[in-house]
Order: C-alpha cells, then sequence, then structure tokens
C-alpha cells in the first residue's frame, strides 16, 4: 500500500530529526589542545604531578584515562564574575554539552547518561560565571560533567554552590574552588558506552588566598541522602585522608598545618 505523500513527509521530517539529534551528540567537538602548564593561573596552591592535568582558559581539570573521567577540577571566583549589574549583558546557559578529544581520544558524551538515571552534573558551575559567555560555554564540555545522582545536583550540590557565590559577594574576596569526585574502594559501578566509572561521593574545597580562610565539604552521591550542608563540612585534613591527596601543598606550611585541621563555620 502506498502511503500518501503527507505522511511520506511526516516520515521524512521524523527521520531527519533523528538524524539531528544523533549528530548534535559530536556537532559541537572541539578539538581542544589540552596542555600541561606550570604557569596555569588555577594551580596556586597545587603541584602538577603529573600529564593528566590540563589548564584551560577559565579552569584547570585532572583528567583520568583509566576512568574515563574527570576527577577534579579548579576554578576561580571574583565578585566581578557575579556582580548583578543592569548594563552587562548576562551569559547564556547552553542547551547541549560537547564532547572534546583529550589526547586524540573523544571524551564521554551524552550517550553515557542516557537511561542511566543520573543527571550530568557539572564539576565547575555554570552558575560561576554570569557575565562570561565563553567561560559558561567552556563549563558545558563533557569533560567538566559527571553522573549525579538527581537529589544531590538539584538540591545541596545546586544549594552550596549558590551559597558559596554568596560568600565571594559578602566578603568581597576572590576565592579558589577545587571540586573533586571521590571513588570508592570497593567495586565500583561503570556506566555507558565509554564505561565510565561513577563515583561514590563529591567534595568541594573553598580558599580564600588574602585570608588563608578555608571550608571544605564531602556529600554522598546517594538519591536518598538528607544531610544539609553543614553537616557535609569536614577538615582537609580528613578530606584528604579520605582521598589520599594533599592539598594547597604550595602553601607554607605553618599557614597550610593550621587551616587543614580546622572546620570554619560557613
Amino acid at each position: 500500500m502506498k502511503l500518501p505523500l503527507y505522511f511520506k513527509f511526516k516520515a521524512f521530517l521524523f527521520l531527519c530529526l533523528i538524524h539531528l539529534n544523533s549528530v548534535s551528540q559530536d556537532s559541537d567537538i572541539q578539538d581542544l589542545v589540552f596542555y600541561t602548564n606550570e604557569n596555569c593561573p588555577f594551580l596556586l596552591t597545587e603541584t602538577i604531578v603529573n600529564s593528566s592535568v590540563y589548564c584551560l582558559e577559565y579552569f584547570a581539570v585532572e583528567y583520568n584515562s583509566n576512568r574515563n573521567s574527570t576527577i577534579l577540577t579548579i576554578h576561580k571566583i571574583t565578585p566581578d564574575q557575579l556582580l548583578l549589574e543592569g548594563s552587562r549583558i548576562k551569559a547564556k546557559r547552553l542547551s547541549n554539552f560537547r564532547p572534546i578529544y583529550i589526547n586524540g581520544v573523544l571524551s564521554r558524551n551524552n550517550y553515557d547518561y542516557q537511561g542511566t538515571g543520573y543527571d550530568r552534573g557539572h564539576l565547575v558551575p555554570a552558575g560561576d560565571f554570569v557575565w562570561n559567555q565563553n567561560a559558561k560555554d567552556q563549563t558545558f564540555y563533557h569533560v567538566n560533567i559527571t553522573h549525579q545522582k538527581d537529589f544531590l545536583n538539584r538540591g545541596r550540590w545546586a544549594g552550596l554552590e549558590n551559597q558559596i557565590r554568596n560568600k565571594v559577594l559578602e566578603i568581597n574576596e576572590e576565592a579558589l574552588v577545587i571540586t573533586g569526585i571521590y571513588f570508592s574502594d570497593n567495586d565500583i559501578d561503570q556506566i555507558g558506552p565509554n564505561q565510565v566509572d561513577i563515583g561514590e561521593a563529591f567534595y568541594k574545597i573553598l580558599y580564600f588566598p588574602r585570608t588563608h580562610e578555608v571550608f571544605s565539604w564531602l556529600m554522598l552521591n546517594e538519591i536518598n541522602s538528607e544531610e544539609d550542608i553543614k553537616a557535609s563540612q569536614i577538615s582537609i585534613n580528613q578530606l584528604e585522608a579520605l582521598t589520599r591527596r594533599n592539598f594547597l601543598e604550595k602553601l607554607p606550611d605553618e599557614i597550610e598545618d593550621n587551616i587543614e585541621m580546622k572546620v570554619n563555620e560557613f
């Protein structure tokens, strides 16, 4: 039976839509040249220990190819990035996420999230770049995106990001933010075509270089976690013991030792 022309046209449009949706996964691929840069402005407190730390224009990432995942990001927040001024043009939020190449290998893409029950959560928040379109666009590279439970991503994690921005505006100081993923020593779930390792928890460190004030949090990647933001605070020393990392190691020892043992009220 021959289909009427109208139905043929609708079928053609449907096939085009499917094609566009599949192509859109890769249509915005940026073949970026990632590079290790010991003068990276985001690494003022951290030491580059391997060739998997890359400095982008607006943040730095540490990428673990075995996990197919970025495991840590570092970026700056300044009051000027956040101040609401009517004369400035607000940066628009992208509607798509962008795969990129890392050392010639394509990073994860949207297919690694589809049907998994996880959100595409930002490590460096898009909301930290209110007025900078290029910076906000870079936060949508898949190298900055991770699998987060929706309860966390849209709840306490988003709340923490907002409170950090409010703190920067409140004290009117530039801050450095370290965001990382904690992977358990137990069996790790792997998801998607790229077999991406799923983090058990996420952490943030907020450091104000001028005053050496520091805050840090650890939040479980669970759908039923009810802990509030205050209850998620831990000391840097506790975080270092858990992650087996040394944070803020470029600071003078007397400053580092003093601030890493405290849990400051936020």
